[in-house]
């Protein structure tokens, strides 16, 4: 019996532990709310307070202190507290009331089995009365029975609060989702929950690694309410007490940047408000210790020759180059203090060759080297830690070398003639890249040179010349003498360069074949032209003194209404002004007469011209004597404005004088000009008329020649029999040139009749022999002929051909000798009395001057292959000269006249335009004994295209030659 008490108690004490284990579980699940709230209550703290990490970390030892106390409540009320075995007896039989009070009075008869004062049968009694309680209770579960379930209630409690936590951490996630982290690693880089949140964009979440030195561009940006100002913290690492705060500026609407002009260390960036209520996360920017050559400094020093002077730039490494010989100084900076530096020399087939740089400053070092040959440089630095500068520059060094000069002959420019009383100005240009120090001209005499012309530079010139006058008459020399010239310069190089202008000869021709050759190229429409160009001058100043003669006027009745309202209002200053105007067209004006004096040369182009001349004389004169009766009344209307005292005063009456004395110079000039139109003017140009009818005689003439050339040339093929593809070939040739000799006897009538009625006043026996030439043309039906020719020469009828072109030049020769024979004299007789009329001059020979000229009367593009040299010489066939046309140098000033200046009046020839006072001619063949010496470069023409109405002849040629070769 005594075995069965032990066994009782702990069946009771295992319902007793579960009993208590349900309690610390109901205890465990009420504090769950109470830990939620406190932890909702931590959050919301520093959600609006914005707890410092200490606030933090005393919140997170709190809750931590709260929940171990109750997990060791939870523990001791579940592990370690027991109640009395009557007390849980007692909760049994509450439990289950079957039980009755059996587990109580076994408890008490079991107390009494071991209590030595009761009676041995009694205890004997009382045990057995236990055990067999015991043994009932066998098939009972005490511990189930312990437990009530009281645990739901706040187990579903706590699941709610739960449910509710999650709810309100869900529901405030942008809070929470701040905050928790926070609490979870309270001394990390965790921003506190605001309303304004601030991120650094620039640096990123890795952070930047900055060279030492360089600049540092942070850039931040905000979300939610807008920040009115935002700072930046810089924090080098590991010293919080060196932090430095900078405001940082904001840029457009979501963003705010700061400059770091120079990081040294490694900091800790954090971008955040005035009071710090939202701050960013940190960023790291990281310093590298490397050297890096952020700048270099290129000085040259070129060689002292060259007086250049020394010059530093910018040096960005790419390729420089300099003169041979120059010194190069390197100065390079760092982003590092700086211990030494090398520039490293590389050279094909050479061992490299290093140059020191020393320090020339705490980051900057310096060397210098001399440029010889070609090379590439390496550039390196070292700090003062013993860190070598990555990457490492390199540069590509070229050497240049001082070139020869370059020299030039202006004047004379090319081959030609001068004429004998010409001054001729030997001018010299030379130019070199460092500087010319003397030019050398030469000058030699039918190839005899003598000792040259040195001229010194002084300095250092890069452009030098020199105008060194040439008098003709001076030199001896003789007409068909030859004067060369050739010009050599030397350059300033140590080692001198000398360079050498062609040789140019002129021929000496007498100021009368001088004047043979001008009048072969021009007429007396180019010659009018030089004279129109004088009289517009003159023109212009008339027009100007007109001017002048209003402005006057204006300001004298200015003055009468001035006068009379306030007369201290007429200012000095306006006839001031106007008389300055006036002085100035009169010191024009002497100068306009001092070249009428001398517009003429002693020996002219044409005889006519002394007479113009006298006219130019007397004009001459009265200008001067009209500007000297202006100059003497503008003397007196400035003295009479003047006082005693040096002051001026000025009246009405002043400017009417200066406006009648403007006026009467106006009125005067007006009436030399007509003069001038009258006795100079309308003379030249019934002179032109007169030419432009000779010049059509003269393309007749020409033309007769070509049909005597192309008749010699045909008569070639007049007993070839048939004809090969080379004899074809050369009669199309032919053909083009008859076909043009056509053409012009179809213009050639009209254009006689056209000039013969312009000149029909002036010349009537002139214009009556140009109609009866144009009859004759007419009645005689050349140009059928010259037709009928063509059409066999491309038929390839050599007999044929050879026939027609003859017959054509045999009717052609006699029409040119009856026109040769009747011409001459009548037109001689009346040029001579129209120049008597006009000009008061004796019998000259005029005419036979006129007659040189060899401009033919034909409209631009009839007939190129006439004049001398002037055509295009488009399908002739002939060989062509490749050098440019000979220029002839003297003293006869003609203007220039291109296409749109040249004469509008029917008829006129094409002028070619004469340079001033350079007229330039071409090489001709009657004049061939005054070009020896004078070696010209030829070579053979290609086919050249011809003129429109030759290209349509062609067409057939072509077509007739495909139809011979066609096979049957």
């Amino acid at each position: 019996m005594l075995n069965k008490v032990p066994t009782l108690q702990e069946r009771l004490a295992e319902a007793d532990r579960a009993w208590q284990r349900e309690k610390a579980r109901v205890a465990g699940w009420r504090w769950a709310p109470s830990l939620a709230a406190i932890a909702i209550i931590a959050v919301a703290v520093d959600a609006f307070l914005q707890l410092s990490a200490v606030a933090r970390v005393g919140w997170i030892a709190f809750g931590g202190l709260v929940l171990i106390t109750v997990f060791g409540v939870v523990r001791w009320i579940g592990w370690h507290r027991t109640n009395p075995p009557e007390r849980i007896a007692r909760h049994l039989e509450q439990r289950d009331p079957t039980l009755g009070s059996g587990l109580i009075n076994a408890l008490q008869l079991a107390d009494q089995a071991a209590d030595s004062t009761v009676p041995p049968l009694t205890r004997s009694l009382a045990a057995g009365a236990v055990q067999d309680y015991a043994a009932k209770l066998d098939s009972r579960h005490l511990p189930a029975l312990a437990v009530t379930g009281a645990a739901r209630r706040p187990r579903r409690t706590a699941a709610w609060t739960g449910a509710v936590f999650a709810l309100l951490l869900a529901v405030f996630y942008p809070v929470t989702s701040v905050v928790l982290p926070r609490f979870l690693d309270p001394f990390g880089d965790h921003p506190p929950y605001a309303f304004t949140r601030v991120e650094l964009i620039e640096p990123g979440e890795a952070g930047v690694d900055v060279a030492y030195g360089s600049k540092l561009t942070v850039k931040a940006r905000w979300s939610g309410h807008e920040p009115r100002e935002l700072f930046l913290t810089l924090q080098p690492a590991g010293r919080t007490h060196d932090a430095v705060t900078l405001p940082m500026i904001r840029d457009g609407d979501h963003g705010f940047f700061q400059e770091i002009p120079e990081l040294h260390e490694d900091l800790v960036l954090v971008a955040h408000s005035r009071t710090r209520h939202f701050f960013s996360h940190q960023r790291v920017a990281r310093v590298l210790l490397t050297p890096k050559i952020e700048k270099g400094y290129l000085q040259v020093s070129p060689p002292a020759y060259t007086g250049l002077p020394t010059q530093e730039r910018p040096f960005t490494f790419s390729a420089a180059s300099a003169l041979t010989g120059s010194q190069l100084r390197f100065r390079l900076r760092s982003n590092r203090p700086l211990l030494h530096g090398a520039a490293e020399i590389l050279r094909a087939d050479l061992p490299p060759e290093s140059v020191a740089l020393a320090p020339v400053a705490s980051n900057e070092v310096a060397g210098s080297l001399t440029l010889v040959a070609s090379s590439r440089v390496q550039f390196r630095v070292t700090d003062v830690d013993r860190l070598v500068s990555e990457p490492t520059p390199e540069t590509l060094l070229t050497v240049t070398h001082d070139l020869p000069p370059s020299v030039r002959l202006l004047q004379p420019d090319q081959d030609g003639f001068v004429a004998l009383d010409y001054e001729l100005n030997l001018h010299v240009e030379a130019s070199d890249d460092y500087g010319v120090r003397a030019l050398r001209l030469h000058r030699g005499i039918n190839g005899t040179f003598g000792e040259p012309h040195v001229v010194t530079i002084e300095g250092i010139q890069r452009d030098a010349g020199s105008r060194q006058p040439v008098l003709l008459a001076g030199l001896g020399v003789k007409p068909g003498d030859q004067i060369s010239f050739f010009a050599e310069a030397i350059d300033t190089c140590p080692d001198p360069h000398l360079a050498r202008t062609p040789t140019v000869t002129l021929v000496v021709v007498s100021t009368e074949e001088y004047n043979d050759f001008l009048r072969e190229e021009r007429d007396v429409r180019d010659l009018a032209a030089k004279y129109e160009e004088l009289f517009r001058k003159f023109h212009e100043l008339r027009e100007e003194q007109e001017r002048l003669a209003e402005a006057a006027a204006q300001a004298a009745q200015a003055a009468q209404k001035a006068s009379a309202q306030e007369p201290q209002a007429l200012q000095p200053e306006t006839l001031d002004r106007l008389m300055a105007r006036q002085n100035e067209i009169n010191q024009r004006l002497e100068q306009q007469a001092k070249a009428m004096e001398q517009f003429v040369r002693p020996n002219p182009l044409y005889d006519f011209e002394k007479d113009l001349q006298e006219q130019l004389t007397q004009e001459t004169e009265r200008i001067r004597q009209s500007t000297s009766t202006n100059s003497a009344a503008m003397k007196r209307l400035a003295e009479a404005t003047s006082r005693a005292n040096g002051q001026r005063s000025l009246s009405p009456q002043d400017l009417e004088d200066m406006q009648r004395e403007a006026r009467e110079q106006a009125d005067r000039l007006a009436a030399q000009e007509k003069t001038i139109a009258e006795s100079v003017t309308q003379p030249l140009e019934d002179l032109s008329l007169l030419h432009d009818l000779m010049n059509d005689f003269n393309a007749f003439e020409q033309l007769h020649k070509a049909q005597k050339q192309l008749a010699d040339q045909t008569a070639a093929y007049e007993n070839r029999g048939p004809l090969n593809r080379d004899d074809q070939l050369a009669l199309k040739e032919l053909a083009a040139r008859e076909q043009a000799v056509r053409e012009v006897l179809e213009a050639l009538p009209p254009l006689l009749r056209e000039h013969a009625a312009a000149a029909e006043t002036s010349f009537p026996k002139a214009a009556a022999s140009g109609r009866q030439l144009a009859s004759a043309l007419d009645q005689a039906r050349l140009a059928p002929l010259a037709g009928q020719a063509t059409d066999r020469m491309l038929d390839a009828d050599g007999r044929r051909s050879a026939q027609l072109a003859r017959r054509l030049e045999k009717e052609m020769a006699d029409l040119f000798s009856q026109c040769q024979g009747n011409t001459p004299g009548q037109a001689s007789q009346e040029l001579d009395q129209y120049l008597k009329l006009s000009l008061g001059s004796r019998p000259t020979q005029s005419l036979q001057q006129m007659q040189q000229c060899r401009k033919l009367g034909l409209k631009p593009g009839l007939f190129p292959q006439f004049g001398r040299g002037r055509g295009k010489g488009e399908g002739s066939g002939y060989s062509q000269s490749t050098a440019p046309e000979l220029a002839v140098l003297g003293n006869e000033k003609l203007a220039e006249r291109g296409p749109k200046e040249a004469s509008t009046r029917p008829g006129a020839g094409n002028t070619a335009s004469a340079g001033n006072p350079t007229a330039g001619l071409g090489s001709s063949g009657d004049r061939g004994e005054l070009l020896q010496g004078i070696q010209p470069a030829d070579r053979q023409s290609a086919a050249i295209r011809a003129e429109s109405s030759i290209e349509a002849y062609r067409t057939v040629v072509d077509e007739y030659f495909k139809a011979l070769n066609r096979p049957p």
